[in-house]
């Protein structure tokens, strides 16, 4: 909570807009009574800079406890720890392949790699279009083979 004296401080900031209640003692107490529910001082401010950023008219009780609000959540989730990145591997950005003019082949300098099945290494190296059948696969290693018995 900030202190009466700095909360005062802030509210007379916005005697300048329109609508300050510069003669009601009592709205004044409401205003300086929603700035101390600020958790710092620090936060105090930073919620009144943010009213005077674009404000025309004094505001309300209720929207100095929301600037308050919104800048108390807004520092909580700026300091919230992340996670570190884990270190990725320099070659595969430990996703297991690497691409090696257009053929993709198992990373071996992380753990990932050998995680990476050979089935699908092969069908990302299968070219696109039709895949032939087991039995068009047989007739055309006969025909290879028949090829190069006659040269």
């Amino acid at each position: 909570m900030v202190n009466k004296a700095y909360a005062a401080i802030q509210i007379r900031r916005f005697a300048g807009l329109d609508f300050f209640p510069h003669q009601a003692g009592e709205a004044i107490v409401e205003l300086v009574v929603a700035a101390m529910s600020a958790h710092s001082e620090e936060i105090c401010k930073a919620a009144c800079d943010s009213i005077l950023f674009d404000a025309v008219k004094c505001p309300k009780p209720a929207e100095v406890r929301l600037a308050v609000k919104s800048e108390y959540e807004r520092r909580l989730s700026t300091e919230i720890k992340r996670e570190p990145r884990p270190n990725l591997c320099k070659w595969c950005e430990s996703n297991g392949y690497i691409q090696d003019s257009g053929v993709f082949k198992r990373c071996l300098h992380c753990p990932n790699g050998g995680e990476f099945p050979e089935t699908l290494l092969e069908l990302m190296n299968t070219p696109p279009g039709p895949k032939p059948s087991i039995e068009g696969r047989i007739r055309n290693a006969v025909r290879m083979g028949e090829i190069l018995s006659r040269s």
